[in-house]
């Protein structure tokens, strides 16, 4: 039964750790963006860009 517990608590640390890295990898790729460079290239209106960097300072 020990060796069970010891099992499931390596797996759950385990997922747990990598939810982690893979989170902090989707919010690294989303800061690592030039947000102004994509709003120029998209043209988009002063009110759009505004939506979009508020978004992303959240």
């Amino acid at each position: 039964m020990k060796k069970l517990i010891t099992i499931l608590s390596l797996g759950m640390f385990s997922l747990g750790f990598s939810q982690s890295v893979y989170y902090n990898d989707y919010q690294r790729s989303i800061t690592d963006v030039n947000w102004q460079t994509v709003a120029a290239n998209l043209l988009l209106s002063n009110q759009q860009k505004a939506q979009l960097f508020e978004l992303n300072n959240q």
